[in-house]
């Protein structure tokens, strides 16, 4: 968990907070129509709860964090980041195009 999410978790956890995503004291067991909502508000269409995710994953992917981190951190098979994501790598066909280059 970055360091600064996880320090939001402890100061809300420290004012009675229970849950990561509550509402009134109570869980919130789906998010998808708050989702909705705030999208809605925002101007946003075509993004889902999955987005920020995927969009993370993806920033990790260009600055060139190795796959066996990101599989470890976010929770996703190494041959799913692979087969999803690894083309947003710098390393993505680097070694065939500097092969090429000296060819």
């Amino acid at each position: 968990m970055p360091t600064k999410l996880l320090g939001h978790m402890r100061r809300l956890q420290a004012h009675g907070q229970r849950f990561a995503v509550e509402f009134r004291g109570d869980r919130v067991g789906d998010i998808k129509p708050a989702w909705a909502r705030a999208c809605q508000a925002a101007g946003i269409e075509g993004a889902t709860p999955h987005t920020p995710r995927h969009t993370a994953i993806t920033r990790a992917m260009q600055a060139g964090v190795p796959l066996a981190d990101e599989s470890a951190f976010f929770g996703v098979a190494v041959d799913i980041l692979e087969k999803v994501c690894f083309h947003h790598s710098p390393a993505f066909q680097a070694a065939t195009a500097e092969a090429m280059n000296r060819a």
